[in-house]
This record gives C-alpha cells, structure tokens and sequence, in this order.
C-alpha cells in the first residue's frame, strides 16, 4: 500500500508540475496574463505601485529547435540577435517579474515604442500602477524617449492616454554613475563651477590625484582609500559597465584619505578632487537609498528616504541639475554631452516623481533607491540559467524565465500547488500531448488531497517538463 501511495503521490506531483509548466510556458511577447494576475492577487495597493524596467540581453545568433518549438527568430522570421525585456519593480516591496520578452533583429525606437505600448495594455489588465519606466543611456531609449513619448522635446513625464495619470520617465541613475566614473577616467580633469551648498568655489578635480593616492598607498600594510585597485585606474572595456569600479573611487574611504593627505601630507592639490569625490558620493548615497532604516545604521542622514515633498535631498537633487546646466554652459572640462543630458534629466524627474508619490499617492516616505534599475535583468536571468556568459542563447534565457516564474509563485508568493491549479485557467484537450493527458487521466482518478508541503514545492519547480515526460512514459500503464 505504501508503494501504491508513493507512486500515486508521483502521478499527482508530475500532474499538477506539467500543468503548472504547461501554462508559464515562456514565450516571446505578453502571453502571461493568468501568472501576472496570479502574482499581483497576493499585493496590496501601494505594492502595486511599480516601476517598469526597460533592458536589453544580447544573445547568439543561432536558430535551435528545442522541445517543438523554434527558438531564435523574431516575429518577423528573421534570426534574433537582442531581447528586449520589460520588467516590473514594486516601489515599496520586493516584488519583480518579468513581463515580457521580444526577439529582436535590430533594435530600434519604433520597435522599442511598439513593445511598450503591447506591455502597457498588458499591465494595466493586471491592476499594476505604473508610475515610472527606466532605461539606460543607451542612444535607442534617448530616441525613445524623446521622439516617441515626448513627441521631440524630452520631459520628465508624459500622461497615460487611458488612466490620465503621469508616467515619470527616468535614465538609470547607477548607470550615470559609471558614465561619470568613465568620463573622469578618461578625460583626467574636471573643471566644475561653483555650487552654492557643496562647492562654494567650484573646484579642479584631477583623476590623476587618484592615481597617485593608489600609488602611495600601494606598499602600505594599511590603506585608506582600501578600495583602490589597479583595475580602477585601468580598466579593460568589458569592466567600464561595472559598478564595482564606480564606487571604489566614489566612495568614504577614497574621499577621506584624499582630505586626510590634504591636510597631513602636504598634498593641498588634492583637496578639489576631494570636493569633487565628495559631492558624488552624496549623489549616490541620496540616489541608492533602499531601506527606511538605512540611515540609521549608517549613521549618516544622506541615507535617510525621503519623507516630504520639501525634503532637502530633493531640494539637493534640483541643486545638482542646476549645476549640471551651469557646468555645461561654461564649456569647461567635464561631462559628455549625453552624460549631462541624463544626470540633470534624471534628478528632476526623481524630486518630480517622489513628490507625486508622497502628495498624491500617499506615501508616508520615498525609496529612492527603488526607483532606479538596480537589479538588471541579465544579471538576473543569467542567475536564473546558471550561468554568466557573454552570449547566451534564447533557448537558455526562456527556460531561465520559466524557472523564476515558477519559484515566484511557489516559493515568493507563498503560493501551493492546489491553489495554482485551481486558479489558472484550464488548457484545452487539444493542446496537450497524450503524455499529458495520460498523468492527468491518473490523477484524476485518484482520490487524493493532500499536496506537497513547502519543501517539496521548491524541490517540484526545479523540475523540467521533460523529466516529467519521461517519468509518464516510464509508468504508463
């Protein structure tokens, strides 16, 4: 009996899996409405409240037929060598997903706008609240935005033609970080005028001062600036995307030695560098604000959120974009032209956004650092698939999606098998294999109740729909 309870135990769990595998099926375009709905059932209003992230995964071009299907073409049968995928990111809770991925050919703004506008349908059938959409420096997402949503002259919103709410349109912050970083890197010198509260006198910042302090520091047992290395000083093109580098020379430790030298060593040219540093990291710190109790940890009231619409991190930010403005009119040493455009766009839109959240949504505080694209989506399929390559195939990227929807539902959502069976909708006979209707037929036949615990939900969903073939073609009866 104990056998028989075991195997009809199987027949279930293969059961309930291949339905469950069945419906989040990972295709391009929107066709996920049943998962979202799904997912957004179990948030409240102010989860509900989302930032859409708009990145791309370049992949190999290469054509594969897997499981039935082809994988690698676009929707205009051409081979693919981008996806473009649209992510949601609540602005008060831990809840992402991905929405939706498009095989592209060339990626273009008219593509871009197309896409958004079938994502934008899509979410609004799932009672998500878009409040803001994200996107790098890229030069397509600036056309985008600017001759597609704000119709040539770019704003730093634009009204949903069917809620009539405002739609804040922002350029990744941490992704203007590292532009600064590599324009400091490889133009050395920073001749920034004056700014009222931060730099009184303007300053000469110097990316050699850095250089040197690396090199002082080099034979040392104990470094100041600890975070130094050489690979910030000469980094290959592959890590000019990275953070890591940004903030090791945007951050406390470089910043306080450079002032510490300045006043103890002599070295009195390092102090604009110093200020430079200095008012960058108080951007970062305002910008990168993603718990209510970091500040409080930290000891440092740059982390606090934002709590009024009179704040003065905002009043900070409106300063930092009049700099900006100021520094590029000047004409002197500084910025490129597309770095100046995002950083100055991007803090108007984040004071315009936190106050629209606090005034009219009401929100008691604002976690900046929600609102930018901190958790990219290649990272996070690359996770998701097990590895981090370059290049990876589409095939890959979708099985990726499919696994992170399923441990979103059994294991974020805290939802059970039953209740996902029970609510997706049901698939026709038509479409299911006779393996499939063979495990369903046997399932149904068995009086049985009781589901899987937790622990044996996260062991289920790990599972692939062809494990679950084999496994009903090694039992059939």
């Amino acid at each position: 009996m104990y056998v028989c309870y075991m195997l009809f135990n199987k027949y279930s769990k293969i059961s309930t899996l291949s339905k469950l595998t069945r419906r989040l099926h990972s295709s391009a375009g929107t066709d996920n409405l049943a998962y979202l709905q799904l997912r957004v059932s179990k948030l409240n209003e102010f989860e509900r409240t989302v930032l859409l992230i708009i990145d791309e995964i370049y992949i190999a071009r290469r054509v594969e037929y897997s499981a039935g299907e082809v994988q690698g073409l676009t929707a205009d049968g051409t081979v693919a060598s981008t996806l473009l995928c649209f992510t949601v990111k609540s602005m008060v809770s831990k809840y992402k997903d991905i929405v939706a991925i498009y095989p592209m050919d060339k990626l273009t703004a008219v593509k871009q706008y197309q896409s958004n506008n079938d994502v934008m349908t899509l979410l609004r059938m799932t009672d998500l609240n878009v409040v803001a959409i994200s996107v790098d420096n890229a030069s397509t997402n600036r056309k985008f935005f600017i001759d597609c949503l704000c119709n040539g002259t770019l704003t730093t919103s634009v009204v949903d033609s069917v809620t009539q709410q405002p739609i804040f349109l922002v350029f990744d912050p941490v992704h203007t970080i590292k532009n600064i970083y590599n324009n400091f890197q490889s133009r050395k010198i920073f001749a920034c005028p004056q700014m009222e509260h931060n730099l009184p006198t303007g300053c000469s910042a110097n990316f050699q001062h850095i250089a040197e302090l690396f090199s002082l520091e080099s034979t040392m047992a104990l470094k100041k600036a600890h975070r130094l290395t050489s690979a910030t000083l000469h980094p290959k093109s592959i890590k000019k995307t990275s953070v890591k580098l940004a903030v090791s020379v945007f951050c406390e430790s470089t910043r306080d030695a450079l002032w510490f030298y300045t006043d103890n060593e002599g070295r009195s040219s390092w102090a604009d560098t110093a200020d430079f540093v200095s008012l960058i990291v108080k951007l970062w710190n305002v910008l990168n604000v993603k718990s209510c109790s970091k500040g409080k940890h930290k000891r440092d009231f740059t982390m606090d959120p934002v709590r009024s619409s009179i704040d003065w991190k905002l009043e900070f930010l409106r300063e930092v974009a009049q700099f900006c403005q100021l520094w590029e009119q000047s004409h002197r040493p500084g910025l490129s032209k597309e770095t100046f455009l995002v950083l100055r766009h991007t803090c108007v839109a984040l004071v315009e956004c936190a106050s629209y959240l606090l005034d009219r949504r009401g929100f008691q505080y604002v976690l900046l650092g929600n609102i930018v694209k901190c958790h990219r989506v290649t990272i996070w399929l690359a996770a998701s698939v097990g590895r981090r390559q370059l290049l990876c195939l589409q095939r890959q990227v979708m099985q990726g999606d499919r696994k992170i929807r399923a441990m979103s539902l059994l294991k974020f959502s805290q939802m059970s098998l039953s209740d996902i069976d029970g609510m997706l909708l049901p698939t026709d006979s038509e479409t299911q294999s006779p393996l499939d209707r063979v495990a369903d037929s046997i399932a149904d036949a068995i009086d049985y109740t009781h589901w899987p615990s937790s622990s044996d939900a996260n062991i289920i969903f790990l599972c692939q729909r062809c494990y679950c073939q084999v496994s009903c073609a090694n039992h059939e009866v």
